[in-house]
């Protein structure tokens, strides 16, 4: 916002619109002798009327005129105060910068076809409040929002990929969608398996991550027994994930029963690590996890 012209640059800060005059004027930037200058230091008040002094390389050409005469009547729709020089944030009604109005402007930015359907938006904004790890709970966010860099994510922004091009690492499958590599693989289906049996349930997998992850957090009743589905789901993105690593990586063999009790020891780690006065051993977590959550 331009007060008094003191801690503006002309050229370089967007006070005259979203675009920085060095870059709606180009030829006049590439000509002026004040690329550096504030606006304060461009101009003079001459009784109560201010006066640009812009000052150019050489003579403009006739085009160069009206570039600059279009230059001049932008510049000139702006007052000038007497308060100091200072930055509005045009995204929220008070000028005032907050996370949520960054955040609501990025995720409906991003690249695709489209704005986001409302469930994909409901659940990136859910996925946050959990006490997983952060670095796994951003993961899960981008997960969401289809920008982890999966086989087919790399090879459409032009990565090489090793042989074995788009294949899933647990199946024969030829492409290694998000979807098909957290939810229908055959080998992770055992794992969502397990997890709802360890649960007390007996679910369908929905066919979108997105819906399955407000499925999945909202079978639970109470705000306790969410966050603890939260952070289930959260252990069994992360299992599948560091899985494949180990297999792309390391070399491994997938090993089925270690996978499908790891999001259980994860889960478990992190309920500790949140909650450290709780008394619930991993023997009442494997038996009754609900009631460990509910305590």
């Amino acid at each position: 916002m331009i007060g008094n012209g003191l801690a503006t640059q002309f050229w370089h800060d967007p006070w005259c619109g979203k675009i920085l005059l060095r870059l709606r004027f180009r030829r006049l930037f590439q000509l002026s002798l004040q690329q550096g200058g504030k606006v304060e230091e461009l101009g003079a008040w001459v009784g109560n009327v201010w006066e640009w002094d812009l000052r150019w390389r050489r003579p403009f050409f006739v085009w160069e005129s009206d570039l600059l005469n279009e230059l001049l009547v932008v510049v000139n729709r702006h007052s000038w105060s007497d308060r100091e020089d200072g930055w509005s944030w045009t995204h929220s009604s008070d000028g005032r910068y907050s996370v949520k109005s960054a955040y609501s402007i990025l995720l409906y930015s991003l690249p695709g076809n489209g704005a986001l359907e409302g469930v994909v938006l409901e659940a990136a904004s859910r996925v946050l409040k959990s006490c997983a790890p952060s670095k796994v709970v951003v993961f899960s966010w981008q997960l969401i929002l289809d920008r982890i860099p999966s086989r087919l994510n790399l090879s459409l922004r032009g990565v090489p990929l090793p042989a074995g091009g788009l294949g899933c690492v647990f199946c024969a499958d030829p492409s290694e969608s998000p979807v098909h590599f957290f939810l229908s693989c055959p080998s992770i289906l055992l794992v969502w398996y397990h997890v709802s049996r360890w649960l007390g349930w007996e679910s369908v997998i929905p066919l979108g991550l997105a819906q399955q992850f407000l499925y999945f957090t909202g079978l639970g009743s109470g705000k306790r027994t969410r966050l603890g589905l939260f952070l289930v789901w959260h252990a069994v993105i992360w299992t599948i994930w560091t899985s494949q690593n180990d297999l792309i990586f390391s070399g491994g063999a997938l090993r089925k029963e270690p996978v499908v009790d790891r999001p259980k020891l994860l889960a478990w780690k992190w309920f500790l690590a949140k909650c450290p006065a709780s008394s619930c051993s991993f023997y009442e977590w494997e038996v009754q996890p609900v009631l460990c959550w509910q305590r």
